[in-house]
């Protein structure tokens, strides 16, 4: 049954609709629903009629409401479960508190949160019996508790108490009896990486254009592209020895769009935007830095080492390939490659981030302060036990 966030949406997204523009757009629902919503949605001020046609109001709550529901729409969730009151007050207790507060509603309300929530690793089940699940703070649920409970608060992600090597040794060993890469692994790895790039596409559209070769029907002709290249590289890579030269063929093919500079290590100098705090090394140390980057990918490949391991070592080199940052653009999305496929190499599934977890992950790569390869670590295995948590459950 099509709800209120259902037509605010489809009018967010769309440039003046009538009544009977949302009933086709919306074909389950009919004439006097649609008026209803319309109205409710108008009087609370976050729709307006010109001409009897309809557009968002250019208010902050109308603004706040369209982010969290079009994050949810975009990340394939079900924002008429998350985005409400109840689940705000269940992910503040997360704020309050280092767990949630599974108290604070009925065991069937807080399992169908969780499964919600758990999807996108906005939160992590450490464990079922008793049950205890941790939140992972982003802008989103900063959002989610100011738009609901007027509350601005922001806190640290704390994982430290969490068995995540043994954990890791665990999963990976039920894992091991699969072995084998599908291809939601790879939309969902496409889909990550390159969201944390801005690109546009959302889950379903990524999926239709992997899937079925269905391109959607958006004016960015160069985020289709992008997406298109990066999963034929990402393809690529997965298929033949992991080395600077295949790096760099990985690279041309996956920054196929670019207008130079595809495949080729930088002449220039180049910046972060937005965090000059991120510094990387003049053009002309290149050649030496990425030397010692491919001993450092050899040792990793010729030496045996326990599964929590290798996702260190593999963590690092993703943080040190782009530290390097050798190439003029794309070397963000070029490090999370090396950094999955380097796993896929010894067995593990193709790591995704989670969407959930991508402003942690941005506060420890391009938006860092400061490089620090241990927390960066413990946050990449984190990331790597719930893609073998999942994999293992589906």
């Amino acid at each position: 049954m099509p709800t209120k966030l259902d037509v605010f949406l489809i009018i967010a997204t769309n440039n003046k609709l009538t009544i009977k523009d949302i009933n086709k757009k919306i074909p389950s629902i009919n004439n006097f629903t649609t008026y209803y919503y319309v109205k409710q949605l108008e009087k609370d001020k976050f729709i307006k009629n010109i001409n009897n046609n309809y557009v968002i109001n250019n208010t902050n709550k109308s603004k706040e409401l369209f982010s969290l529901v079009y994050f949810c729409f975009k990340n394939n969730l079900n924002y008429n479960i998350i985005i409400s009151k109840n689940v705000s007050k269940y992910i503040y207790s997360g704020y309050k508190n280092n767990n949630l507060n599974n108290d604070l509603f009925s065991n069937k309300t807080i399992k169908k949160y969780n499964n919600c929530l758990s999807k996108a690793g906005i939160i992590y089940i450490e464990s079922k019996k008793p049950l205890k699940t941790r939140l992972i703070p982003s802008s989103f649920t900063d959002l989610l508790i100011k738009y609901f409970l007027n509350k601005k608060e922001t806190i640290k992600f704390n994982y430290k108490s969490i068995d995540v090597d043994n954990k890791i040794e665990k999963e990976f060993s039920k894992f091991k009896r699969k072995q084998k890469i599908i291809l939601s692994d790879e939309i969902k790895f496409v889909y990550t990486s390159l969201s944390l790039e801005g690109i546009t596409l959302t889950l379903p559209q990524t999926e239709k254009l992997i899937k079925k070769d269905i391109s959607p029907n958006i004016p960015l002709y160069k985020d289709i592209q992008q997406t298109a290249d990066y999963k034929k590289a990402i393809d690529y890579l997965i298929k033949n020895k992991i080395n600077l030269d295949n790096i760099l063929v990985f690279h041309k093919i996956a920054m196929n769009s670019l207008d130079y500079g595809a495949g080729e290590i930088r002449t220039q100098n180049v910046k972060i935007k937005n965090n000059p705090n991120f510094k990387t090394p003049s053009w002309k140390e290149l050649s030496n830095l990425l030397n010692k980057f491919s001993k450092l990918l050899d040792n990793i490949l010729n030496n045996k080492q326990k599964p929590h391991k290798l996702v260190e070592s593999a963590a690092h080199t993703h943080n040190e390939f782009q530290r390097i940052h050798p190439f003029i653009d794309g070397n963000s999305r070029t490090s999370r490659a090396i950094f999955s496929v380097l796993l896929v190499k010894f067995g593990f599934p193709l790591i995704n981030i989670p969407v959930g977890y991508f402003d942690v992950y941005m506060k420890q790569t391009k938006m860092s302060k400061n490089r620090n390869d241990k927390e960066f670590s413990n946050l990449m295995k984190l990331i790597v036990l719930k893609n073998l948590e999942d994999r293992n459950i589906s």
